[in-house]
């Protein structure tokens, strides 16, 4: 006689595991990868200093500047659709919760790679660096606040509920997948208050990847 108790929500079966896009996992991992490689040349920037002196080193190093902005928006045209690929094979609402805020965070992080680009346009033209800075100072706009704490926030919180999803799921996605994302917003934001750039936060994309990739394994693993 079966029970009439309803499963565990939050516990899905081997077989539920796998989601439609069985590439959309590697999309994730692929763009964790290059968003690492963003984040060191990024930690390249200057860890001090007025806008007119980030300006400056913009127009300075106009190579670095691009490569940087580059990787950025490849790594969030992977990473959006990857994490709701990931999201569809882990199921749930705090999945999609997590997804939600994640690739919305990321999707807001190409304004920074278009500021960037934006800049050195400006100053390929021969605009001052000094102007340049003040105008951006004194003229900020509150809807470019918003998308800077949107895309911080979105992403930390975000990453951190998808490792609760992939924790609650310990039947079928291994826990060090979950642990993983999970510890990636504590190792991003010690690198960035301490001013180890080069270390927290292309440590904490690594991580992404290794939490991406035991979501891969797991529906892999539901296939055979």
């Amino acid at each position: 006689m079966s029970s009439a108790v309803d499963p565990d929500p939050t516990t899905v079966s081997s077989n539920d595991v796998a989601g439609p896009l069985p590439g959309g996992a590697v999309a994730a991992i692929s763009g964790a990868l290059v968003l690492t490689v963003c984040n060191v040349l990024s930690g390249l920037y200057p860890a001090t200093g007025s806008s007119a002196d980030l300006a400056a080193w913009f127009g300075a190093n106009p190579g670095l500047t691009e490569a940087t902005a580059a990787t950025g928006l490849v790594a969030a045209l992977l990473l959006v659709p990857g994490i709701w690929a990931v999201a569809q094979r882990l199921h749930g609402v705090l999945a999609a919760t997590g997804a939600w805020l994640a690739g919305s965070g990321y999707l807001l992080s190409t304004v920074l790679s278009f500021e960037a680009l934006t800049t050195l346009s400006i100053l390929s033209a021969g605009a001052d660096p000094g102007l340049l800075g003040a105008a951006s100072d004194e003229h900020g706009s509150t809807t470019a606040l918003a998308v800077y704490v949107v895309f911080g926030l979105g992403a930390l919180i975000g990453t951190v509920l998808l490792g609760v999803a992939m924790l609650r799921q310990r039947s079928t996605v291994p826990a060090w997948a979950g642990w993983a994302m999970i510890a990636s917003a504590p190792v991003r934001m010690i690198g960035l208050l301490t001013g180890l750039t080069l270390v927290g936060p292309p440590l904490a994309s690594l991580l992404l990847a290794v939490g991406f990739a035991g979501v891969l394994i797991a529906g892999k693993r539901s296939r055979h």
